[in-house]
């Protein structure tokens, strides 16, 4: 393709991108290592965020841009991008509305998730919102890649190696099919990479390893696919990488009771945490915000006991049932009655439940400050009589917040942060955009928001290098336009010796056709097998295939084999085996549409269940349970998208199955999915389908459509063939370049023009035959549909003579219109107790019981009339399209022929009688065309000489279109009539409910005037006793201050009256009473100064006992963490005057190397024998070495000697020798002093046992250094 974009990645960001660019007008090809599109967008379960959206407007919620932007600032902390940020947030809107408004998306449900100061998550109401956004982007890609595949392409299973960079630029991939590695492909074109993050890289060139090689014991929620292959490619071609070592670990990840120690878990939506849920210790304790950052949560639940739960109450189920119904079939959720069994579960009592909740009540209604620091409160208050549903949680890998480095455009940046020219990326690879840790919601956000912007870019990128993807690199060919609306497009690549022909009908195109190859042949498809009869399976028979190796479940009815299918899911073997042998409808249909099965994995149905295997109650025989859904009958998900098409899988397989009672079970099953899908849409269309359903017969479905296709396919390649042909004989270099690269071309062609120049003028005169006769039956093919719907009859299609058989293959399209029409036999009267009682019987057939629906029967009946009658002409206008434009072609054959004969005459034809046409008047403009058409082909048989042949066949349409036309005309009065009927009684009806509406809102505005007026006056009331009170108060205040200040003046002038008269009486002694007084105060300031002392010294006691806490888990003779005793020295280091350098070499400690503590002395030495052989082994291998100088290298290092002690010099036995001197010195500053002089192989082998040995010398110096600072403190006290 030409102008083509290459998208790797079949996720969110990548269909995102691939979507725009075609808005752009740009083609595009999409590659996905994987079998299915979707990638870990799919498993997204909180939703997407978006800032001042529609939605957000309509609920009240009084969001910004400016808010959200703060937030994610927040978030991000040190790491912030605001170029990448502003993208982010200020396109969130814009991002959302695209996907309501182009895929037609529900959004309508707003959450407000941890980190975010507003509700601005958006989801819809049923279904994970990652697979419902996803899958609509997904199947309209899918769609266009049949109907448009000369703009769409996709490739699966298809793993890209490298990226081809000439002149500084991306132009292209090399990729391979999967099992087909030495295979090596290439396409050309920019390249937009979204290809994903690395959590689950657990390879030996492991990104992961490279970065976090602490976090890779973790389980981790996202697909094997997740290796970071875009970073590495970009890496590969001097990209530049960002905050690689930030990797995300979500705090709620769903641990299965039956595997817990599981690799790969569910996550737990983080909405789970915004709808009220709580999370609980082992001790049912709460110990963090829920709504913090997933950073802070995670911390907070690894210093707490495990295992620690989440709760939801009553309300937050309710709110987010969909999640909890989806967990609990997974196994993975426990629903309780109450609290006391909640409490029993915990191990706890059930009071000290209730005074978990009790505090939390309290803390949500403002009466206690939350510890935690919580602000936000929903569905509360949460009692211990409401019931509960409860997972246990633990952390996972879930989110890379590093990757590429990009520009606001998303240009991926080289080493010299400038754009890479063609290349560009998208969704989680892209680093940079979250910063230190990324908010809840924004990762489906971040796929569409740098999806489009990728996609915008490239298109500009584009325009302003038009040459790219149509350069040399590009298939060079050329386009040819034929008669009819054909349009052929031939490329030629003579590198490869291949052809490919690309062929457009009417604007639409089929499959192209592409020279035979050695490869090619051999990755033809294999002829379409005829539909095979499914056998009935027993239930029993199906739980017996329940492990990875034989896996059967039940969906809808039908068995599936999904053996081979296990490694292929997107959404994981795991979440199959799950209901392995066993009914697994309920959770498929919540998760995935009815026709997923029969698009992507059919080959895995193997029959349909046997009902009567099934317990009474399963099969709907006992009146007790007919109201009670039936885990095995299949729902209203299980009918194909076709319902006017009575196209039902399921029901046709249980026809073809044969079993003695699958007949009956086939309209049973009809009517309960026609019953689930009236009662989900409520519409009277699907209460007629539920009663056409109950006593229609099912039918087989036959090979028509195939052979159909195949015919009309092999026609169309046909004509490409042809046109290929037709532009070799008029372009003398086409033709040349088509000789050289395809062997017997040149004799082929020279038949081919012996041919045309011997060609039959009869041949053309049959040709504008059929073409009259086809017109003439679309024409009576359309007058009896519409005379049937208006009369509400159906017409049998007349017997075709036999004389007509030649015109069969030209009214291919009447026999369909025809077989539509052929009336379905009715179900035995046997078969009506299958029809389920509670199916109510629609007003508008007959027999119905009078009631509401009744009131309405006419005018809808008038609708469906007119709506059919509107299709009817519709199809009438296209098809007579269609053969007007046949017509044109013949007429334009037949001039050519006609002149050639009358140049070749030589002698005039006797006159003949000619044909004639009589004109039709009508209004309708597609009436008056067909007549124009017929009189000119009427013109040009007349000037033929010929007209005797087609007088009868023209005569015949003539009448024909005389009565279409007619009946068409009354058709249209009629309707019209029938409209003004309708649109009157409508108008009445709607004005009496608006006059009767005006008369209750007068009503119910006096009463509501009323109501305010009483309110006022009350209100004033208050106001002015509330006034009166503070003024009261205020005067009350001002006499009590007044009292207070007259009896101090008492107080002091009796104070002095005594003490006058008292010196007076004592001679004074109140002078020796103030000296009494001073030595008070001085023993008091004493005993404050001794008060501090104990107190310093006490904090001094307890920081020596931190110390020597630390030191015995460092001394430890086995790695110990000591996370513990490093966050208590912290706190006593705050709680210290001037103890900046505790705090500076206690931070200096990382969080990460506490966790997991240091190796001991002796595992260091242990290790450092093992480390000494591979170094040794490796020494003699140079910088640039291969397999054979690693292998001189360990034969020659047999024969070194071994060097012990201090002994000089550089070489890596020297260095050896002087290491373990050190060691065994212990020594082990000086001993990683000297391995690090090591260079090469050695120092790369020994690089692993340098860095533990470096974190226990780092460890080691920071205990001295505090315990330095703790002897000086010491001094001080003495």
């Amino acid at each position: 393709m030409s102008n083509q974009v290459i998208v790797v990645g079949g996720g969110l960001s990548g269909l995102s991108a691939a979507h725009t660019i075609l808005e752009h007008g740009l083609n595009v090809l999409v590659i996905d290592k994987n079998a299915f599109f979707g990638g870990n967008s799919t498993k997204a379960t909180s939703g997407i965020n978006g800032a001042l959206t529609k939605t957000q407007i309509q609920l009240g919620i009084k969001d910004s841009v400016e808010a959200f932007y703060d937030d994610t600032a927040k978030s991000a902390r040190d790491m912030l991008r605001p170029d990448l940020v502003k993208v982010l947030t200020g396109r969130s809107a814009s991002a959302v509305e695209w996907l309501q408004d182009k895929f037609k998306l529900d959004l309508s449900l707003v959450s407000r998730l941890g980190g975010h100061s507003f509700p601005r998550t958006h989801r819809g109401k049923e279904k994970m919102p990652g697979m419902t956004i996803t899958y609509a982007l997904m199947e309209m890609i899918e769609d266009l890649s049949v109907s448009q595949p000369n703009r769409v392409k996709l490739i699966k299973k298809a793993r890209v190696t490298n990226l081809i960079k000439e002149n500084g630029a991306i132009v292209g991939v090399e990729y391979e099919i999967q099992n087909q590695s030495g295979n090596k492909l290439k396409a050309w074109g920019p390249v937009v990479l979204a290809t994903g993050g690395y959590a689950a890289d657990f390879t030996s060139d492991s990104l992961l390893k490279k970065y976090r090689p602490d976090l890779m014991d973790l389980p981790t929620t996202n697909g094997d696919h997740t290796t970071g292959d875009g970073i590495k490619m970009s890496l590969a071609i001097g990209g530049k990488t960002i905050n690689m070592e930030k990797v995300q670990v979500h705090p709620t990840g769903l641990v299965d009771p039956r595997e817990p120690d599981a690799k790969v878990k569910f996550l737990a939506a983080e909405a789970l945490r915004g709808v009220g849920g709580l999370l609980l210790t082992a001790d049912g304790k709460r110990f963090c915000d829920e709504l913090g950052h997933r950073d802070y949560v995670t911390g907070m639940m690894w210093k707490n006991k495990f295992p620690i739960r989440l709760v939801l109450n009553t309300a937050a189920s309710k709110e987010i049932e969909w999640h909890c119904k989806h967990y609990v079939g997974r196994g993975l959720m426990k629903h309780f009655k109450n609290g006391e069994e909640l409490a029993k579960e915990i191990g706890i009592s059930p009071a000290e439940l209730q005074k978990t909740f009790d505090d939390y009540n309290l803390i949500a209604e403002g009466k206690v400050k939350d510890p935690w620091g919580k602000k936000y409160f929903h569905n509360v208050p949460i009692k211990m009589n409401q019931d509960f549903h409860v997972a246990q949680m633990a952390p996972v890998l879930h989110y890379t917040m590093g990757g590429v480095d990009i520009n606001d455009g998303a240009s991926i940046k080289d080493t010299n942060d400038k754009p890479i020219p063609g290349l560009f990326a998208a969704g989680e690879m892209c680093g940079g955009v979250h910063g230190a840790n990324r908010l809840g919601g924004s990762s489906l956000l971040g796929c569409v928001v740098f999806g489009r912007t990728a996609g915008d870019s490239v298109a500009d990128y584009m325009k302003s290098n038009p040459a790219v993807g149509s350069g040399a690199k590009a298939d060079a060919g050329k386009s040819i336009s034929l008669p009819g609306g054909f349009t052929t497009s031939v490329t030629v690549d003579p590198q490869n010796q291949k052809i490919n022909l690309e062929i457009s009908w009417a604007g639409a195109a089929v499959p192209s056709a592409t020279a035979a190859t050695p490869a090619a042949a051999a990755a033809a498809p294999a002829a379409v097998a005829p539909p095979k009869k499914l056998r009935s399976i027993s239930a029993a028979e199906v739980a017996k295939h329940n492990t990875e190796k034989d896996c059967w479940v039940i969906v809808n009815g039908q068995v599936l084999d999904v053996t081979t299918f296990l490694p292929d899911h997107p959404g994981g073997k795991k979440a199959i085996l799950l209901f392995a042998g066993r009914d697994a409808t309920e959770e498929f249909n919540m998760l995935h549409k009815p026709d997923v099965v029969d698009k992507y994995s059919p080959e895995s149905i193997i029959g349909v269940l046997d009902t009567n295997s099934l317990p009474a109650q399963a099969r709907g025989n006992s009146s007790e349970t007919s109201n009670r859904p039936v885990i095995y009958q299949p729902t209203s998900s299980s009918i194909h998208r076709d319902i006017t098409g009575n196209r039902m899988m399921n029901v046709n397989r249980l026809a073809a199955a044969g079993s003695k009672h699958t007949a009956m079970a086939a309209a049973s099953m009809r009517a309960s999915q026609y019953r689930a899908l009236a009662q989900r849409f409520n519409s009277s269309d699907a209460k007629k389908t539920v009663a056409e359903a109950a006593t229609a017969t099912p039918a087989v479905k036959s090979g028509l459509r195939f052979r159909t296709k195949a015919f009309i396919t092999l026609t169309l390649i046909g004509a490409g063939v042809a046109g290929v042909v037709k532009h070799s004989f008029d372009d003398e270099g086409f033709r040349t370049l088509l000789e050289d690269n395809i062997p017997h071309y040149a004799h082929s062609l020279d038949k081919l023009e012996q041919i045309r120049d011997n060609e039959d003028f009869e041949k053309v005169i049959k040709g504008a035959s059929q073409a009259s006769e086809t017109a003439i039956e679309l024409s009576k093919t359309a007058y009896r549909k519409a005379s049937d719907l208006i009369n509400g009859t159906t017409t049998p299609a007349p017997e075709k003579p036999s004389s007509n058989a030649s015109l069969a293959p030209a009214s291919n399209l009447a026999k369909k219109i025809q077989e539509l029409e052929q009336p379905k036999p009715a179900v035995p009267a046997a078969r009506a107790e299958y029809i389920p009682s509670e199916v109510p019987k629609p007003a508008f057939l007959p027999g119905a019981a009078p009631g509401k629906a009744a009131a309405s029967s006419d005018k809808t009946v008038v609708e469906k009339v007119v709506k059919k009658a509107e299709e009817v002409k519709d199809l009438a206008v296209k098809k007579v399209e269609e053969v007007k434009e046949k017509a044109e072609e013949v007429k334009e054959k037949i001039q050519h022929k006609v002149a050639e004969k009358k140049e070749e005459a030589v002698a005039p034809t006797p006159a003949k009688k000619l044909i004639t046409v009589a004109p039709i008047e009508s209004e309708e403009p597609i009436m008056s065309n067909l007549n124009t058409t017929l009189t000119q082909l009427v013109a040009i048989l007349n000037e033929s000489g010929i007209p005797e042949q087609g007088h009868q066949v023209f005569e015949k349409a003539n009448e024909e279109l005389k009565h279409l036309s007619e009946r068409v005309e009354a058709l249209k009065v009629e309707g019209e009539a029938q409209a003004a009927t309708v649109m009157a009684e409508l108008t009445e009806k709607y004005n009496r409910l608006v006059s009767e509406k005006e008369t209750h809102h007068e009503g119910h505005i006096s009463q509501l005037k009323k109501e305010l007026a009483e309110a006022s006056e009350l209100e004033k009331k208050q106001a002015i006793e509330r006034e009166l009170k503070i003024q009261q108060e205020i005067l009350r205040e001002e006499q009590k201050q007044e009292l207070m200040k007259y009896a101090m003046d008492m107080q002091r002038r009796w104070a002095r009256e005594v003490r006058v008269r008292v010196e007076n009486e004592r001679g004074g002694r109140l002078a020796r009473l103030d000296q009494i007084n001073l030595r008070l105060k001085t023993l008091e300031r004493q005993g404050a100064d001794n008060a501090e002392f104990l107190d310093q010294s006490a904090r001094t006691h307890q920081l020596w006992c931190g110390i020597k806490a630390l030191e015995k888990a460092y001394e430890a003779g086995e790695r110990r963490p000591f996370d513990r005793e490093l966050a208590r020295l912290k706190r006593l280091a705050e709680s210290e005057k001037d103890a900046e350098v505790l705090k500076a070499v206690l931070a200096a400690v990382p969080e990460s190397v506490a966790t997991a503590g240091v190796d001991s002395v002796p595992e260091l030495m242990d290790r450092f024998e093992y480390v000494a052989d591979k170094v040794r082994e490796a020494s003699l291998v140079p910088e640039n070495g291969g397999v054979l100088a690693h292998g001189m290298s360990v034969i020659l290092s047999k024969l070194m000697f071994k060097k012990h002690g201090l002994v000089p010099g550089n070489d890596v036995e020297a260095v050896l020798a002087r290491t373990e001197y050190y060691l065994q010195e212990s020594d082990l500053e000086q001993a990683v002093r000297e391995l690090n002089q090591l260079k090469g192989w050695g120092k790369r082998l020994a690089k692993d046992w340098i860095v533990a040995a470096r974190r226990r010398v780092e460890v080691g110096q920071a205990i001295d250094v505090i315990n330095t600072h703790a002897n000086l403190i010491s001094l001080t006290l003495a």
